[in-house]
């Protein structure tokens, strides 16, 4: 293959099930007004991209956003069964919690380890990229020099993407997340394959930023850098998410490794939680951002139970160390008796304390 083929893959629209976190499959739902929106950005975020063609899933959910994306232009749409959704048996139309109470160990496997993935009447993984993959293959030989966009589902842009990525099965629900409408970009030429988008959603925020902008400009709060206009405000859960995204792809076009976030949980007989933690794995570290016992609950061994398991997950990880911080009201004591020492002390922080910074060479468990 000499010319040059240009692929872009999409998600569809955000939907009711989203909304209500039912796991949809083959089964479809409609799309809300909010998705109905994404759809739209995309569409004008694609104005000047010449798109000769594109492919969408026979689903309605994506079958309906690709109609959205070329309201305004006269662009031939083919469906597809092999870009449909993962098919999810038993589980289709059931909420996250309901599936997992129904068979907890094939929840933790579809999301954990997808390789191990089995249920009823459902695909497997591998079965969901042998039909994207041949399918993706067979256009990119049919319409060679094109441009074309492919308007799919979640599972089936992530196992492509951890395909052409060629990262192990166990790592594809890594980051970056796949929003709804977000844009992967693949261009295949002279038998090389380029990623040139993961999960870019630039153009869904940058629409809500220039409605907010006119919003705020109406009122003379528009700040002035050189010839760039914008204002500065507190940031929604989803724009914080979106941010987070955005430096995580930057990090990883630079160093390859890992990147995901860990979190653990203890529960008593009610199952009520007692105790947890929330950290990170990054390259070749973890970092544990919170460690809490319920008072009730401490001097069992609970905190140090947690660390163990979190310092295995770093193990497992190929981390070369773990690193946390506490202050000096918390728990420096316990930290140090756990193997960890301190490499940087904050005083005054805050006032009358001390912020402890600490870490933990761990070897392959």
């Amino acid at each position: 293959m000499n010319q040059k083929t240009t692929i872009y893959i999409t998600r569809h629209g955000e939907t009711e099930w989203n909304i209500e976190k039912r796991l949809q499959g083959h089964q479809n739902s409609s799309l809300t007004e909010k998705g109905v929106q994404q759809a739209v950005n995309l569409g004008k975020a694609l104005e000047d991209i010449p798109i000769d063609m594109i492919y969408s899933s026979s689903s309605g959910r994506a079958v309906h956003t690709a109609a959205l994306l070329t309201a305004k232009r006269q662009i031939p749409i083919y469906t597809s069964d092999a870009f449909i959704e993962m098919g999810l048996g038993i589980w289709e139309g059931l909420t996250h919690e309901e599936a997992k109470s129904l068979d907890q160990k094939q929840f933790d496997h579809f999301w954990n380890a997808p390789g191990e993935f089995q249920l009823k009447d459902a695909e497997k993984y591998d079965e969901v990229l042998q039909r994207a993959l041949q399918e993706l293959n067979r256009i990119v030989a049919k319409d060679e020099g094109k441009t074309i966009l492919i308007v799919t589902h979640t599972v089936v842009i992530k196992v492509l993407m951890t395909y052409f990525e060629q990262r192990q099965l166990h790592k594809m629900w890594d980051l970056p997340y796949i929003h709804p409408t977000c844009l992967n970009k693949l261009v295949f030429e002279n038998g090389q394959i380029n990623i040139e988008l993961h999960g870019d959603i630039s153009h869904d925020e940058l629409d809500g930023a220039q409605d907010l902008h006119s919003k705020e400009k109406s009122k003379g709060t528009v700040e002035v850098c050189g010839e760039i206009d914008f204002t500065i405000e507190e940031a929604s859960a989803q724009e914080a998410a979106f941010i987070r995204d955005q430096l995580i792809q930057f990090n990883t076009k630079h160093v390859q490794g890992n990147y995901k976030n860990v979190k653990l949980a203890i529960k008593n007989e009610q199952g009520n939680i007692i105790a947890g933690t929330l950290g990170a794995v990054l390259w070749n570290w973890m970092e544990i951002d919170i460690l809490w016992v319920d008072e009730a609950y401490r001097k069992h061994g609970l905190g140090s139970r947690l660390l163990k398991k979190m310092e295995k997950i770093a193990a497992a990880n190929n981390c070369d160390f773990v690193q946390l911080n506490t202050f000096s009201f918390q728990a420096p004591e316990f930290y140090k008796k756990q193997g960890y020492e301190v490499f940087g002390i904050i005083e005054e922080a805050p006032r009358d304390n001390k912020h402890y910074y600490l870490k933990k060479v761990i070897g392959k468990l």
